[in-house]
């Protein structure tokens, strides 16, 4: 844990890197027991890049116009002192 503190550039003190040691551990526990999953025949989930693009509707705003037609001059709301 320390190196890849060091590396992380973390300055973590012993009981963190500890604690974290026993996190990244559960973390690694869970990826083994995933890649233990027996996975031969099974068709892979949608991906974004496999649905064709005419599918695919992006969303945008609706067009609001400004409320005010004449422009703001610059001062507008703005309290001028002299230097």
């Amino acid at each position: 844990m320390r190196r890849l503190a060091r590396l992380a550039r973390l300055d973590l003190p012993e009981e963190a890197q500890t604690a974290l040691a026993g996190q990244l551990n559960t973390f690694f526990g869970l990826v083994e027991q995933m890649n233990a999953v027996d996975t031969d025949g099974l068709e892979p989930l949608a991906h974004p890049d496999c649905v064709p693009m005419w599918r695919v509707s992006p969303r945008r705003r609706r067009y609001v116009p400004p409320t005010s037609a004449a422009p703001q001059p610059l001062n507008a709301g703005c309290t001028l002192f002299p230097k």
